[in-house]
């Protein structure tokens, strides 16, 4: 009886602490590997503070947002933080809003952008598969140019080959500091909206780690008075 007792309360102390695991966006600069070859961005310290603040051990993962996708949708991984998809309904929940991002639309100088009507037939580069807002994505974008990260849509529209560039506010901060670009000479932004970024979690995590994890964020939203992602740059 003592000996089924000790394995029992090891199996529950070893599940009860075991590693959660969290999947990256291999992309900068929410997620990637710094110059040193350490873990970086500003989604990686977000979970970096709400892992210390809940007191579990994060186990991290970074890789393709596809990938990312298919591990938290096979279970393979407990959490990871993107945008909200209707495409993705039944595959993992939600748990719980984070920070997000403004998403801008940015052009140089010499074009005006006041709407969304301002895109027309231009040239306009997206990341392929992105979301930003229902009025956004439905409209028609004759000329869009897919790519494949934020930092090809960034070069692209100061290499004159896009008219408008479509960035999250962490990406073009991050990439104007990166270049050494004075914005306010260089750019017209246009707002398209304040998209906050979702905590998506496997069907198959223990509640009382979900709850963990779900007052730590809010916790560290509120103590460090956040407001979006880039913040952390």
């Amino acid at each position: 009886m003592k000996v089924f007792l000790f394995l029992l309360s090891f199996l529950f102390s070893t599940y009860a602490y075991s590693d959660v695991k969290v999947a990256l966006f291999d992309i900068a600069p929410f997620s990637y590997i710094n110059d040193k070859g350490e873990l970086d961005g500003v989604v990686y310290k977000l979970c970096r503070k709400i892992e210390k603040e809940s007191g579990l051990k994060f186990d991290y993962s970074l890789v393709p947002y596809a990938r990312a996708i298919k591990l938290l949708s096979d279970g393979e991984v407990d959490f990871a933080v993107f945008y909200p998809s209707s495409k993705y309904d039944g595959y993992f929940n939600k748990l719980a809003p984070t920070l997000g991002n403004y998403n801008y639309m940015v052009s140089l100088k010499n074009l005006h952008l006041s709407s969304l009507k301002d895109i027309g037939e231009k040239k306009i580069g997206l990341i392929r598969g992105a979301r930003y807002s229902e009025e956004f994505d439905k409209l028609k974008k004759p000329g869009v140019v897919f790519l494949q990260d934020y930092s090809k849509v960034f070069n692209m529209l100061l290499l004159n080959r896009i008219d408008i560039a479509v960035i999250s506010s962490a990406a073009f901060e991050y990439f104007i500091k990166l270049q050494d670009v004075n914005a306010v000479e260089k750019f017209n932004i246009f707002t398209i909206n304040l998209q906050p970024n979702w905590i998506h979690i496997n069907k198959r995590l223990d509640p009382s780690i979900m709850d963990k994890i779900k007052k730590a964020n809010t916790s560290v939203i509120r103590t460090g008075d956040y407001k979006t992602l880039e913040e952390f740059l």
